[in-house]
C-alpha cells in the first residue's frame, strides 16, 4: 500500500483487502465500543509540539 498518504487513504485501502467483518469490527470497535471510546480519548489528550530548528546556534547581528 505504497500509494497511502495520510490514516484516509490507509483505512481506505484496509476497506478494500480485508474482509467486511473484520474491517468493521477494528474499525468500529466491538459491542459496547468501549475500547472505541477509550482510544479515541486518549488520542485526544496527546499533543504534537514541533521542534523546528531546535540545537543549532543563536544567529548574531
Amino acid at each position: 500500500m505504497t500509494d497511502a498518504l495520510n490514516f484516509k487513504d490507509l483505512r481506505a485501502g484496509a476497506r478494500k483487502r480485508l474482509p467486511r467483518p473484520i474491517f468493521e469490527y477494528i474499525d468500529r470497535g466491538t459491542e459496547d465500543e468501549t475500547s472505541l471510546l477509550e482510544n479515541r480519548r486518549s488520542f485526544e489528550r496527546l499533543r504534537i509540539l514541533p521542534q523546528v530548528l531546535t540545537g543549532g546556534s543563536a544567529l548574531q547581528s
